[in-house]
C-alpha cells in the first residue's frame, strides 16, 4: 500500500524477535513483510490492518497520549488519528483491539451522522414535550418544592432530586425528569461498545440503552452512560481513565468487589467500578432533613464513625455518606443497613 510505504515489501516468512516499525512490538509468532531499500520492517497481521486514517506521526506533531491506553504515541512509530485535525490519536496496536474495531475498511465512506438527536422537543418559555411522554407537556423547575419525609425520583436514572436540582415535571401528572435526563440524546455510542446505542424509555424501571439485535443484546442504564473519558469522581483529586488492558479484572478501591473494565486513575493505584464511579454525590437520610455527601478517603483512620442506621462502624476507605456539622455518618450504597 503506498500509502503506507513508498517500497514495495517482500514476504519474510521466517520468524524473528524483531520491532515492528508500525506498531513498534515484538512478535515471534508473526511472520514479517521487509524493505530492502530502507530497512522497514512491519508484521504480517499488521500490514493487513485497515489504512483508514492511518498515519505515520508527523515530524513536527505535538506528541500525544493514546486515547485507549492513554500512554505516549512515540514519533518514530504509526498511529490512527483523526482526519478532522483535532489531537485524538491512538497506537496502531490499540485501535486493532477487538474491543475497539470492528475489523471493517471505512476509506471513502462517509462519517455516519446521527440527525435529530434531542428526545424532547421545545414549546417555549421552559415547555417541552418529552418523547416518554408525548401527550403531556412538562415544565422546568429551578426551585423545586421538596417536603421533608417525601422522596420523589427522576423516571430516567431512579435517583431522587434534592432542593437544589432543576427538575422537569410534567404539568398532568407526577412524572419527573432532571434537567440531565430530560437532555439525554437518543442515540450514543459508548466507549465499551462497538455498536450506537438508543435510548429506551421505561419510567417503570428507568431508561436504558439498547443495541436490540439477537446478535447483540447489550444493554446499560443512563447512570453508566453517562461515564465518559476522562472521567471526574468527586472524591479523587486526578482523572480517571477506562483500564488500558483488555478484559482486566480488578479489586475495586471502594467498594470490595472484583470488577472487569474498571475506571483507573494513571497517577496512583486507584480503580473505581461503575457503580462506585455512579454513586449519587449527595443523598437524603429519611430521619433527617439535611444532605448527605459521599467522601471516600484512602488514608485516614477509621476509629470513631458509626453507621447511623445499622450502628456498626464505618471503614472510610470504603466510602461513606456525611455531614460533619452535624456528625451524621452512613455507610455508603453498597453496604445493605
Amino acid at each position: 500500500n503506498r500509502k503506507r510505504h513508498e517500497h514495495t515489501l517482500h514476504y519474510f516468512p521466517r520468524r524473528f524477535v524483531l520491532v515492528c516499525d508500525v506498531c513498534g512490538l515484538e512478535d515471534n509468532n508473526d511472520s514479517l513483510y521487509v524493505c530492502l531499500l530502507c530497512d522497514f520492517i512491519v508484521h504480517k497481521h499488521v500490514a493487513s490492518h485497515s489504512s483508514s486514517h492511518f498515519y505515520p506521526t508527523l515530524p513536527n506533531k505535538e506528541l500525544t497520549d493514546c486515547g485507549v491506553c492513554h500512554a505516549k504515541i512515540e514519533e518514530k512509530y504509526e498511529e490512527y488519528s483523526c482526519i478532522k485535525g483535532c489531537t485524538y490519536a491512538v497506537h496502531s496496536k490499540c485501535a486493532m483491539r477487538r474491543d475497539v474495531c470492528d475489523g471493517k475498511e471505512y476509506e471513502g465512506e462517509p462519517e455516519e451522522v446521527y440527525e435529530n438527536m434531542k428526545m424532547f422537543e421545545e414549546e417555549g418559555n421552559g415547555i417541552i414535550r418529552h418523547l416518554s411522554r408525548p401527550l403531556h407537556q412538562m415544565r422546568l423547575d429551578k426551585n423545586i418544592q421538596r417536603v421533608y419525609g417525601e422522596t420523589k425520583y427522576s423516571q430516567a436514572c431512579r435517583l431522587p432530586f434534592h432542593v437544589d436540582d432543576n427538575v422537569y415535571q410534567c404539568i398532568q401528572c407526577d412524572f419527573f425528569l432532571h434537567e440531565p435526563c430530560a437532555h439525554l440524546p437518543r442515540v450514543k455510542q459508548f466507549m465499551l461498545h462497538l455498536h450506537p446505542l438508543t435510548l429506551q424509555c421505561s419510567p417503570e424501571c428507568g431508561f436504558k440503552y439498547v443495541y436490540g439485535i439477537k446478535r447483540c443484546d447489550w444493554k446499560m442504564d443512563t447512570l453508566c452512560a453517562s461515564i465518559s473519558e476522562p472521567f471526574d469522581h468527586h472524591s479523587h483529586p486526578h482523572h480517571l481513565f477506562l483500564t488500558s488492558e483488555q478484559y482486566l479484572a480488578k479489586h475495586c478501591s471502594i467498594c470490595p468487589l472484583i470488577t472487569r473494565d474498571p475506571l483507573a486513575c494513571n497517577k496512583c493505584n486507584i480503580f473505581v467500578c461503575f457503580h462506585c464511579a455512579t454513586l449519587t454525590h449527595k443523598t437524603r437520610y429519611e430521619h433527617d432533613e439535611h444532605l448527605l455527601t459521599f467522601s471516600y478517603e484512602r488514608d485516614i483512620d477509621d476509629e470513631g464513625y458509626w453507621c447511623e442506621i445499622c450502628e456498626e462502624g464505618i471503614n472510610r476507605k470504603r466510602g461513606l455518606y456525611d455531614m460533619h456539622a452535624m456528625n451524621v455518618e452512613l455507610h455508603s450504597i453498597w453496604n445493605v443497613c
